[in-house]
């Protein structure tokens, strides 16, 4: 069954396929999903300053303690799920802002947009600068012309993708890819790749994503093809529900993954677990409910019924007097670094910490997001979105039960 730290056989044959179809250069598999290939892609900047896009997963927040990596942050332009950075504030902050090793950026977002990645990519490479990308979302952005431009197509130097959230392969697998004319080696990314996978990986999980790379070679485009058409139809179905709207494109026509159908029930005053429980008894349950909209994450498996059920029960939930409200989500804040005068940590009330230095990132999950950073001063408003997380009924991750962990002082 061939090697998987050093494949000579079938994983070769099988990875050099994939990368192929993909337009990497050379392609490797994980059976640690994407969080892993995330980790290794940055062990290789450790010490080193990195331009982060802060819409980042909780692994490259992990990454940053671990490698002690010099984090140079940048926001999305709103604080809306559709906000995203912009290549114009990329290129600004590479011309003022000296020694970045690196460009990191997630693409696509857990809701679906996406950044100009060709030309924050071309941004980069004038300066000589790798772009990393998590793209842990678009495994099917290769297969389909109805989907953003894929990493590959864009030029960039190396990502990661998690093959079983689109693909039909099993959870915990991914890839982490290397694109041509790379300013990172292949050799470079496989060697720290091997620090993160485990030495006995699971057989089952490499062959669901050789079962993956074929089917979607084979009917992949067609069937992204079909399901492009009932999304577009049913979106247009539930747009004209009273209380509901589907959220379609980002702001400055930045592309959106369709395959994120992101519904807003904000207009018709329910709370979360109100559409989950109505879904529910439907036996229908979604990637996602938080206080303001639901996520389905859909892909080539889904069938036009599967969308024609959701309107069924969303139609029942409707009112009659359609309101609409500005969309808006907790604002990932701008980072204010604390200075600890102990390394003694402490447990304490989330409502009592404000002004405190946090000691351990929390992020809601889904999309597992950080809101909060280890060192980072903890606001008021940071508070609130976390108790309006726990209000909802979301997972968090971080905190224990309403306790956060916070450097002691003196």
């Amino acid at each position: 069954l061939d090697n998987l730290f050093e494949p000579a056989e079938i994983l070769d044959q099988s990875q050099n396929e994939m990368a192929r179809d993909i337009g990497a250069e050379k392609l490797f598999y994980t059976v640690g999903g994407s969080s892993s290939g995330v980790l290794a892609m940055l062990s290789l900047f450790r010490g080193k300053k990195v331009l982060m896009a802060r819409d980042f997963h909780m692994s490259a927040a992990h990454a940053i303690e671990l490698f002690d990596i010099q984090p140079i942050f940048i926001y999305p332009e709103s604080p809306a799920i559709s906000g995203v950075i912009s290549a114009k504030a990329v290129k600004s902050i590479l011309e003022s802002e000296a020694d970045i090793a690196a460009v990191y950026l997630t693409y696509p977002n857990y809701y679906g947009f996406c950044v100009d990645l060709c030309a924050i990519t071309k941004i980069a490479h004038k300066k000589k600068i790798p772009v990393l990308v998590d793209g842990a979302h678009s495994a099917c952005f290769p297969y389909s012309d109805f989907l953003p431009t894929s990493p590959a197509e864009a030029g960039v130097d190396a990502w990661v993708v998690s093959t079983h959230k689109t693909l039909p392969a099993m959870n915990q697998s991914g890839y982490v890819a290397v694109g041509k004319q790379s300013l990172i080696s292949t050799e470079s990314v496989k060697e720290v790749l091997n620090h993160f996978v485990t030495t006995s990986p699971s057989y089952p999980i490499l062959a669901s994503i050789d079962f993956a790379k074929d089917y979607m070679a084979k009917r992949g485009r067609r069937k992204i093809e079909k399901l492009f058409y009932a999304i577009v139809e049913y979106s247009k179905k539930i747009d004209d529900l009273p209380g509901f709207n589907v959220i379609k494109q980002a702001q400055k026509n930045e592309p959106k993954d369709i395959l994120k159908w992101v519904i807003d029930f904000s207009g018709g005053g329910w709370r979360a677990t109100e559409i989950k429980k109505a879904l529910h008894k439907k036996r229908i349950y979604a990637e996602m409910i938080d206080s303001q909209v639901m996520l389905f994450l859909l892909s080539s498996a889904d069938r036009k019924k599967s969308l024609k059920k959701v309107y069924r029960v969303l139609k029942k939930q409707s009112v009659t007097g359609k309101t609409v409200k500005e969309e808006t989500k907790p604002l990932i804040e701008e980072a204010i670094w604390g200075k600890p005068v102990s390394e003694e940590t402490v447990w304490i009330d989330l409502a009592n910490s404000a002004g405190k230095t946090a000691a351990k990132a929390v992020a809601v999950y889904p999309p597992g997001v950080p809101v909060i950073l280890k060192g980072q001063k903890i606001t008021s408003s940071v508070i609130d979105g976390i108790k309006l997380a726990r209000y909802e009924g979301l997972a968090l991750v971080g905190l224990k039960e309403a306790l956060i962990k916070v450097y002691a002082d003196k």
